[in-house]
């Protein structure tokens, strides 16, 4: 092998790139993987694990046994710096790989984790990996009641749909919830933001029926073991609080030697090629490129794109340039057996739209068992 080709996470771009290598390989050209966990979640079903309606088992991807049926190498550690001049990067144990091409996908953090009490206090949405590990405890809160309920802070897709998939978690445990205990705290004036109106319609609608308390335009200052205060001096009690604002840059890429937009994340062109450093790629989260919005789904059809552009360096042919959807089927699980599906501006709510969601999700998760 005279080329080496290496992915940095395992993110849902970098598992369709692993996939496609066990199809079609390229001669004298090796493919080493490098993430910290040897099970990926697929975060499209984590709400509904929230809900009880997957086991771990159906969200976790066997990346040691994708790797090991794609020929690829995997090493189970985490990338903490980059030397693009060196064209190699170091592992949090202190060894150091080279690599002809690279690519980067470790995904994001969650925004303002550095708030008192937050870290220490309150369980964020990601890491998936941790997320996944300690919901069951939040979601088990036996002390959750209407007076002290489980806060869940951030109203964006990923907030409302841990706060409803949370609410109908316990309704099945304790059919006598009314009014719900989860509530909803967001700095904007409406769930959903950003949505489209219709869809923001359909989850205003949910909260209401469920009895679920949304705090709005309330900005958190400190999180406290039993409460949550807020920057105007008022606090609420709580049994526990799920972390679920936006995405933020992870700081471990601090340690990057790479350009980065004004929040932290790696700078793309349209090929996801790092700008300025003509062998090394960012996909997913990670990367900041316009119109390219934080959502799996975007990071799921760039897959192939990054796939071609590996192959395409290594071959020494033409990038292949990547242009965001401008529309796209966005379906949110309720927990209840329904969920709300958008597209082109409008929204349907019903069990055939979760059955959809459903499908879309096991086929996902099929094509790298």
């Amino acid at each position: 092998m005279d080329r080496r080709i290496l992915l940095i996470g395992a993110g849902h771009s970098h598992i369709e790139v692993i996939r496609r290598w066990s199809e079609e390989k390229i001669p004298g050209v090796s493919l080493t993987v490098v993430d910290p966990s040897a099970t990926p979640v697929y975060s499209g079903m984590v709400p509904g694990y929230i809900a009880g309606q997957y086991q771990q088992r159906d969200l976790e991807i066997d990346l040691s046994g994708l790797c090991s049926r794609s020929g690829a190498n995997f090493i189970r550690d985490a990338v903490v710096a980059t030397d693009s001049a060196k064209s190699s990067v170091r592992c949090a144990d202190g060894d150091e790989i080279d690599y002809d091409v690279a690519s980067i996908d470790i995904g994001s953090a969650v925004a303002d984790t550095d708030l008192p009490g937050v870290i220490e206090h309150a369980l964020p949405s990601r890491p998936i990996g941790a997320f996944l590990r300690h919901i069951d405890a939040l979601a088990n809160a036996g002390t959750a009641t209407a007076d002290r309920p489980l806060l869940v802070v951030g109203a964006g897709a990923g907030g409302v749909e841990v706060a409803l998939c949370l609410d109908a978690r316990l309704r099945a445990s304790n059919r006598d919830l009314s009014p719900s205990r989860v509530q909803i705290v967001t700095a904007n004036r409406s769930l959903l933001e950003g949505g489209t109106p219709s869809a923001q319609r359909a989850i205003e609608r949910q909260a209401r029926a469920r009895g679920i308390i949304v705090h709005r335009g309330r900005k958190v200052q400190t999180v406290y073991a039993d409460r949550v205060a807020f920057e105007d001096g008022e606090a609420i009690p709580c049994a526990g609080v799920a972390w679920v604002t936006g995405p933020a840059a992870i700081p471990v890429t601090a340690g990057f030697d790479l350009p980065k937009d004004d929040r932290g994340f790696i700078q793309v062109d349209k090929t996801f090629r790092v700008r300025g450093v003509p062998n090394l790629f960012a996909v997913g989260d990670c990367a900041s490129l316009q119109g390219m919005k934080k959502a799996g789904v975007y990071a799921v059809r760039a897959g192939t794109v990054i796939d071609a552009n590996l192959r395409a360096f290594v071959e020494g042919t033409q990038l292949r340039a990547y242009t965001p959807q401008s529309d796209f089927l966005s379906l949110l699980n309720l927990g209840n057996g329904e969920a709300v599906g958008t597209k082109w501006g409008v929204s349907w709510r019903g069990k055939s739209m979760m059955r959809l969601k459903d499908r879309i999700d096991r086929a996902f998760m099929d094509k790298y068992r």
